[in-house]
């Protein structure tokens, strides 16, 4: 689907969409693989760099409408102006290094293509080559197989890992895990969350207890959950919570799907939390395993480690509400995305929420409730896909190099809610876990220029995550303040800090910025740090490696930026998707600067935050795991305004 969505794929992707056109005309087929020569492999790596029929130039130019939109506008200008001040910061260390067409060529050589069956013979179809013609090869088949080999497909790892302190040695284990192609997370409903073990009825009878602090982490994709080993979020060892009162929750849990394949273990309280983290693994055919960490809930802090005395009277005590730990009642929406979208597809599944055909007041279905949720938030990760990569490849300085996706994009967004007083806050998260851009130079002399666009496509990821959560919050009638790296930036110094700055990483405060940097620097990595951060500021900077690969990183290493806004009580939010386009006070022509500031809550990397009141419907999150009512106009309204500026975009 993607193949086809995209109109371009490796070898192995041409194989997989040639072998289903086929298959559906009940001709046979079957996969063979063998090793190009090198002259062949280099014709392959050369239509890398032939120019793409459907660029966004040539669309332009058909359309005689070449004008960015207001929202891509402001994308722009934030991102043009964080990258002047990060290459004057970086100077002489700008990065020069990259991947060439030399190193396309050995990537290449392990090769495969279809053959179909045609009366007794099996027919060569090598769709890869520009000369490819019916019958033809370009090596010898060393190899033949029904289905494309497991090793042929890249793979991503979904594991829950909790960290406890256990006689005063910290301990990991693995709650949850699975294991996919990516191809089959690609554009999925998945979400992990926790469940009281009282109230997975649906999700197996033998799991129960009285402890409100047992929680259950869940994956669910599409409407399969898989819940994992319980997980005891008290704050002390041997401590118990009452458990919470019956109702929705646990029966809306148990439409979340039929009994798993094994019940979960119960857990004990002989080791205390310390902290939980989402782990992510992509393994690629012929490439280093990608592994991401990112942090859940942590009562420690990276200062607190650093000591290597672990003192349990020193972690943070977990806020609860009537239903248990807050930090255990966010809902994470993970967007896997391993390229090009069925634009057709999602504007008919907008349309549908726009027309009345989504989630209803008396809605108890999990499924019906997340469908608004992940449409928004996929919504954020088509902007990429479909109008920045796309752009890089346009001709200028960058003609001497090409950009793409060479692994998936791993992109959280969370959301949570909790009652403040009368008033109900909203917060939200988006962090971009994995999202790096491979740019291949024809020779060593586009090495620059390939490092640069890397660079640039993580500061323009940024801007884009700035902008379009000052967009949300402006659709809901909030007076947004985004704090990002580009905000903390503003138009003020920034400075370098690496391993040859010992004393620049010593002093800089707060407590947890110290340890964060020295784990950053020892990667190899680059900082580049805006003045405030090192004076005592909030944490974040951006992140480059030796190669270019660049993340906004803001608080506990997450990759992005985080946000607050907050709307008055009874506010749910009004103007038009045309409204929202218009530029309005609060970005301050992306000078990242704000007004309205709040205290900025634990947890997430571009977090925002919302106070409704008044007349509210029954919130899309009450009955999965935060009991609290939330607008949930609000909601759908955001979600409308997003995808009007994203899918207005992407049909130019």
């Amino acid at each position: 689907n993607g193949t086809y969505a995209a109109r371009a794929g490796n070898a192995a992707d041409r194989s997989l969409l040639l072998a289903t056109l086929l298959t559906k005309q009940k001709i046979a087929v079957r996969y063979a693989m063998g090793t190009l020569s090198d002259e062949a492999a280099g014709k392959l790596a050369d239509r890398v760099f032939a120019p793409s029929a459907d660029s966004m130039s040539e669309k332009a130019k058909n359309t005689g409408d070449s004008a960015p939109s207001p929202f891509t506008a402001r994308v722009q200008a934030r991102a043009t102006r964080d990258f002047a001040n990060i290459t004057t910061a970086l100077g002489d260390r700008m990065p020069k290094t990259a991947m060439t067409r030399h190193d396309l060529i050995a990537e290449v050589k392990s090769h495969v293509w279809l053959q179909a069956k045609v009366g007794d013979d099996w027919v060569d179809l090598d769709s890869s080559f520009a000369d490819a013609a019916p019958g033809k090869h370009y090596c010898e088949p060393q190899q033949t197989a029904d289905a494309l080999p497991a090793d042929r497909f890249q793979q991503i790892t979904l594991r829950l890992t909790v960290e406890r302190l256990d006689g005063g040695k910290l301990t990991t284990a693995t709650a949850l895990e699975q294991t996919s192609p990516a191809a089959d997370l690609a554009d999925r409903q998945i979400f992990v969350l926790h469940q009281p073990a009282s109230g997975l009825k649906g999700l197996g009878g033998a799991v129960g207890g009285s402890n409100a602090d047992a929680l259950v982490p869940v994956l669910w994709i599409d409407g399969q959950a898989k819940p994992g080993t319980p997980v005891d979020f008290a704050n002390t060892a041997g401590e118990k919570a009452a458990a919470p009162k019956a109702g929705a929750v646990g029966d809306a849990l148990s439409a979340l799907s039929a009994a798993p394949d094994e019940p979960a273990a119960p857990t004990t309280a002989a080791a205390q939390l310390v902290a939980e983290y989402l782990d992510t693994e992509i393994t690629r055919p012929g490439g280093p395993a990608i592994k991401h960490r990112r942090v859940l809930i942590d009562r420690a802090g990276a200062a607190w480690r650093a000591t290597g005395t672990h003192d349990a009277a020193k972690l943070r005590p977990l806020a609860r509400n009537a239903q248990g730990p807050i930090d255990a009642q966010t809902i994470h929406n993970l967007q896997i995305s391993t390229g090009a979208h069925d634009m057709w597809s999602y504007a008919s599944a907008m349309n549908s929420l726009a027309t009345g055909d989504g989630p209803t007041e008396q809605s108890t279905d999990f499924a019906e409730q997340a469908w608004p949720i992940a449409m928004q938030n996929l919504a954020t990760v088509m902007w990429a896909d479909g109008v920045l990569v796309p752009a890089m490849n346009q001709s200028g300085e960058n003609s001497a190099a090409r950009f793409y996706c060479d692994s998936p994009r791993l992109v959280l967004f969370s959301l949570s809610a909790q009652a403040v007083g009368t008033e109900t806050e909203l917060a939200t998260q988006i962090d971009l876990m994995h999202d790096t851009v491979r740019g291949v130079a024809k020779d060593t002399a586009g090495a620059t220029a390939a490092a640069r666009g890397k660079l640039w496509y993580g500061v323009a990821e940024g801007a884009l995550e700035h902008e379009i959560t000052a967009e949300q919050a402006f659709a809901m009638g909030a007076t947004p303040y985004v704090e990002s790296t580009s905000a903390l930036a503003g138009d003020g110094a920034l400075s370098l800090v690496d391993t040859a700055h010992p004393a620049q990483i010593a002093s800089a405060a707060p407590a947890d910025t110290a340890p964060r940097m020295q784990v950053a620097a020892a990667r190899g990595d680059t900082l580049v740090v805006p003045a405030g951060v090192m004076q005592g500021g909030e944490s974040g900077w951006w992140a480059i490696s030796p190669s270019g690969d660049t993340r906004a990183v803001v608080g506990e290493d997450y990759g992005m930026s985080r946000s607050l806004y907050r709307g008055a009580p009874g506010g749910q939010g009004g103007g038009s998707p045309a409204a929202a386009s218009r530029a309005h006070p609060n970005y301050n022509g992306g000078t990242g600067q704000g007004s309205g500031r709040g205290p900025a809550p634990r947890g997430g990397n571009m977090q925002s935050k919302a106070r409704t009141g008044g007349n509210e419907y029954l919130t899309i999150l009450m009955t999965v795991s935060i009991p609290n009512w939330i607008s949930f106009c609000v909601v759908t309204y955001s979600v409308v305004i997003v995808v009007f500026l994203v899918t207005k975009e992407l049909y130019r």
